[in-house]
């Protein structure tokens, strides 16, 4: 595959990543409200345990990290610690245990 065209997918990849992310936050606080509390639990229980484990492997970051191998990039071990949480941490002026300073 051609570089551009690897840049393209990646940005593809990243977008759609983003939207399902978005997708199942916005479902895990609306489904509650808008369906039978039998089918509601048991989809956000379902959000939650893909949202917080950390046995789950995301077909997703696996496909763009494949990509970013392609193309010389560093991979991503986590979607949301890469894209939200780093930007997060630099909203809120909150140093990360990795940036702390070693000699307090």
């Amino acid at each position: 595959m051609s570089r551009p065209l690897l840049h393209a997918a990646l940005v593809a990849v990243v977008a759609f990543h983003i939207a399902v992310v978005l997708g199942m936050v916005a479902s895990f606080f609306v489904a509650p409200f808008m369906a039978p509390w039998y089918l509601a639990l048991p989809a956000c229980v379902w959000i939650w345990t893909l949202a917080t484990t950390r046995n789950f492997e995301c077909r997703l970051t696996q496909l763009e990290n494949t990509i970013r191998k392609e193309l010389g990039l560093r991979e991503v071990t986590s979607f949301i610690g890469h894209y939200f949480m780093k930007h997060l941490y630099v909203l809120l002026g909150v140093k990360r245990a990795s940036q702390a300073d070693p000699n307090p």
